[in-house]
């Protein structure tokens, strides 16, 4: 069931990141998520390039020969302030030829950004200074002939040019063809916008503990990286699933409110753990941790924002506040951009038919009882 579950959140990626919206959560009766947001951490892993050395590793240290051109430098000894590109090269190689005026222009234009940019061949010194005689590269480089670095990081990878990103925490950030998303990964590592090797490592722990079905082994895992990035609230939502999965209700409670003082301030988060509520069985709808959920999000969002509404209106339908639920629903109507109105209206057809229909049978229904 967890395979067909993963492909399922691998195609609706975008719909959840954002809250789990629309397509899966506007409709008055969901259908629970337990297996799929169990599943939702196998989005997040990167395979492994061959048998190099791979993302999450911890960068090794740099056993050269010679370095023909900048001081000897040692990624493996992080610093919290520098970032290494370690580029496996020869001259032989005309792919790696392409590859130099790119790192040349990086490495000046990211100077000031405590990037060292390294190439590292298992040429001899000669063959390497006469090559740089007639193409100028302004970074470090260093010649392998014993092929220990090689060893350490390609292993066995036998494709060049290849390059490992380490991070300012002395881990493997990225890894690769240099012109295959190397510089846009770069930057992104520098401005601490990507998922650190820390966390993927984590992360994977957590899907094998997943896909063994060691659920409260997983809930440790999710205290870890809740820990390690406690802003990111996709992990607040798997272990919010984990906890309704080994039917912890206490500890579940405990945690809304967690969520609720952690989010207090992020309209976008505290709509989410509405509709997160929303989606699971009674037994862990807590109703009144969504109604301060979203009368927070409606306020912080200043009652503009349609999506927000729209959860609004669903809380009050669940709480059997049908004319409320309809009144909201409208102004989400009227907030909502084109892409969204006919599902709103659906919902809002709902909301009114309910109420009608509540209206004329009310009384029998309670002489029947």
């Amino acid at each position: 069931m967890l395979p067909a579950l993963a492909q399922q959140v691998m195609k609706n990626r975008q719909t959840l990141s954002d809250g789990f919206r629309m397509k899966y959560t506007h409709r008055p009766f969901m259908k629970t998520f337990h297996y799929l947001l169990i599943c939702l951490l196998s989005l997040f892993f990167l395979s492994k390039p061959g048998q190099a050395l791979t993302v999450g590793d911890k960068a090794t240290s740099l056993h050269v020969e010679k370095w023909v051109n900048g001081a000897p430098v040692n990624p493996a000894k992080a610093d919290g302030k520098t970032t290494y590109v370690i580029e496996f090269w020869a001259t032989w190689c005309p792919p790696c030829r392409v590859t130099i005026p790119l790192i040349n222009k990086l490495q000046e234009g990211l100077r000031d950004e405590n990037v060292i940019f390294v190439s590292i061949t298992d040429e001899s010194e000669s063959k390497l200074r006469s090559f740089m005689k007639t193409m100028k590269m302004d970074y470090h480089v260093a010649t392998d002939t014993k092929r220990r670095a090689f060893a350490s990081y390609m292993r066995d990878v036998s494709t060049i040019p290849y390059a490992f990103i380490v991070d300012k925490e002395g881990h493997v950030a990225w890894a690769g063809h240099p012109l295959n998303g190397m510089e846009e990964s770069l930057r992104r590592i520098i401005k601490g916008d990507y998922t650190s090797p820390r966390m993927q490592v984590a992360e994977k722990k957590l899907q094998e503990l997943l896909a063994q079905k060691k659920f409260r082994e997983a809930l440790k895992m999710s205290d870890q990286l809740i820990a390690l990035e406690p802003s990111r609230f996709d992990y607040y939502h798997v272990k919010v699933q984990l906890l309704a999965h080994v039917e912890d209700r206490e500890s579940l409670e405990k945690f809304y409110q967690h969520i609720l003082t952690t989010f207090k301030d992020s309209a976008k988060d505290l709509n989410t753990l509405a509709r997160m509520i929303l989606g699971l069985t009674f037994a862990y709808r807590n109703l009144d941790v969504a109604l301060t959920a979203t009368k927070r999000a409606t306020t912080l969002s200043e009652h503009k924002n349609s999506l927000i509404l729209d959860t609004a209106a669903h809380v009050y339908y669940a709480l059997e506040f049908l004319q409320k639920a309809i009144q909201v629903q409208k102004k989400a109507i009227a907030l909502s951009k084109k892409k969204d109105k006919q599902d709103f209206q659906e919902t809002l057809d709902y909301y009114q038919d309910s109420f009608h229909l509540h209206s004329e049978i009310k009384d029998d229904v309670y002489k029947t009882l």
